[in-house]
């Protein structure tokens, strides 16, 4: 009987993410939690040190400007490739869904002929168990991956609505700021 490979679907059994996405939701998720830290404990923008660079010399308002330039900028690129990482998905999940559908249908007519030809004592197509071993691998993956999907789930949420949330409410910030200091 041939094996099946175990980890042939596990691959496109796991969420797509791209580094890229990554990136740009920990610049996101860093810039909104120092605006909103900034905020929390009364500290002026322009007392933060960015980069090694001093802001204390430099007017407020544009500060503020700039960082909410930079709020925006990355909440666009975060997004965008939020939706590009969700595209790649959809695609990898029509690509397993194939390959599946595809072994699926094999095991099924070869099913169909095995009843035909069940009058030859003992005989099995060759491609039987191959077939049969793979639709095999996949369901066992499929199920011992149940867990981590959920959880999977769950963790996606939170990587977008966390920064989501610091974006937002650090724009917040910075515009009553801004509107502030005019």
């Amino acid at each position: 009987m041939a094996q099946h490979d175990e980890k042939q679907f596990l691959d496109l059994l796991q969420v797509y993410k791209s580094e890229d996405t990554k990136k740009a939701r920990r610049n996101l998720s860093s810039i909104g939690f120092v605006v909103i830290s900034a905020w929390l404990l009364r500290i002026q923008l322009t007392d933060v040190k960015v980069l090694g660079i001093d802001l204390s010399h430099t007017s407020e308002l544009v500060v503020l400007l700039l960082g909410l330039v930079l709020v925006i900028y990355w909440s666009m690129i975060f997004y965008l490739f939020l939706t590009h990482d969700s595209e790649i998905q959809k695609e990898r999940s029509i690509q397993l869904e194939k390959s599946v559908s595809a072994l699926t249908s094999r095991l099924a007519t070869l099913e169909e002929l095995h009843k035909q030809n069940s009058g030859v004592t003992g005989y099995i197509m060759p491609e039987y168990s191959e077939v049969k071993s793979a639709v095999e691998a996949y369901e066992r993956q499929k199920a011992r991956t149940a867990t981590a999907a959920k959880y999977g789930g769950i963790i996606n949420g939170f990587e977008t609505y966390v920064p989501t949330a610091l974006a937002v409410v650090s724009a917040f910030i910075i515009i009553a700021r801004i509107i502030h200091n005019l």
